[in-house]
């Protein structure tokens, strides 16, 4: 299946967690990025400063985010198992009734 053919919930978690994982990838290359110490251009060292502190501020809400799509990746396979218990329960009342 394509990336573009996802359906569904479990599709868009999936899809929340690649962009989770691009924003994650972006962090860190600004943190390497910053590591590249240029005190003959200070707009350059301005510019990396601002970087960090969007690490800082971006971080935490990433992580967050990877919390909630936990919980929800938690929640919606409880929510499959019920459904798969309950066709188990219809499928064996139909055979018992029309058999």
């Amino acid at each position: 299946m394509c990336y573009g053919e996802k359906q569904g919930t479990g599709a868009k978690v999936g899809h929340t967690m690649d962009k989770y994982n691009m924003l994650k990838s972006a962090t860190s290359t600004g943190g390497l990025v910053a590591n590249l110490h240029t005190a003959d251009d200070p707009s350059l060292s301005a510019i990396m400063a601002a970087i960090q502190d969007l690490k800082g501020t971006i971080e935490p809400k990433l992580d967050a985010v990877t919390e909630d799509i936990t919980l929800l990746q938690t929640d919606f396979k409880k929510i499959t198992e019920k459904v798969t218990a309950a066709e188990s329960h219809i499928n064996f009342y139909v055979a018992t009734v029309y058999d």
